[in-house]
């Protein structure tokens, strides 16, 4: 897999999957609990 392909891929997510990801990660590290699915 090219870096470009993988770029295009990451952007593709990031918005959505991979922001949704960190920020869970984020939150649970803050000490929240809060998961609105």
């Amino acid at each position: 897999m090219s870096f470009v392909k993988t770029t295009a891929l990451v952007e593709g997510v990031s918005e959505s999957t991979v922001l949704r990801f960190a920020l869970e990660q984020w939150a649970t590290a803050q000490g929240f609990s809060e998961h609105c699915s």
